[in-house]
């Protein structure tokens, strides 16, 4: 299992203005938390956190955080991330401490490949789902999971109950969840950005 190690630096201060001063000299304050284990206030590279989101599982990745100068580790995920509304530069991180011999729960995002046959006869493919929540051992979370709909034809659906993933790895919905939907023509929008609420509707129009 090959896991990314990050070192960061404890703070002792914390509070508003303490933050600015470390954003200032080019850190991110950030806290540790989790596993009834008290909060470590830190502070950590922004360079190294992009990388961790450009990488292969992005902000799915487990991670082995390391205090400098000290031999004290932890297992985290990245539970958040605040960025600035303006500047887009990261604010803040919360990092999650995980067991590792332990599932986690986790939304994962979803893409889908290939051209359905039903877009092909003027169709058009409509998303459901573009995460959808997992569990399994956090070496095993995916950074994303990718769904064929090539073989759908009009009005026809992708359900969660038709999808293959990786070993290790449970979708915790209902196996007549609706992924994906190719209507026979466009269905009138809704208004609310519920899944559940929109995957309603893709099933009344596949069922006319």
């Amino acid at each position: 299992m090959s896991i990314e190690k990050i070192i960061v630096k404890e703070r002792n201060i914390t509070g508003k203005e303490e933050s600015g001063r470390i954003r200032r000299e080019g850190f991110v304050p950030a806290v540790v938390y989790g596993l009834k284990k008290g909060s470590v206030p830190i502070t950590v590279s922004p360079k190294v956190i992009s990388g961790v989101l450009q990488s292969e599982k992005g902000i799915n990745s487990l991670l082995e955080l390391q205090l400098e100068n000290s031999d004290k580790t932890a297992f985290v995920m990245i539970r958040d991330l605040t960025v600035h509304p303006i500047t887009d530069r990261l604010q803040h991180v919360d990092f999650q401490r995980i067991d590792v011999d332990q599932k986690v729960e986790k939304d994962v995002p979803v893409f889908y490949t290939g051209s359905p046959e039903g877009v092909k006869l003027g169709g058009i493919l409509q998303v459901i789902r573009h995460q959808i929540l997992v569990s399994c051992l956090p070496k095993d979370l995916p950074g994303k999971l990718e769904f064929d709909v090539s073989h759908l034809n009009l009005d026809e659906s992708l359900r969660v109950s038709d999808v293959t993933v990786p070993d290790g790895i449970e979708i915790l919905l209902e196996g007549k969840r609706v992924l994906a939907v190719v209507h026979e023509h466009e269905v009138e929008a809704v208004e609310e950005t519920d899944e559940d609420e929109i995957e309603e509707v893709a099933e009344e129009a596949t069922e006319e």
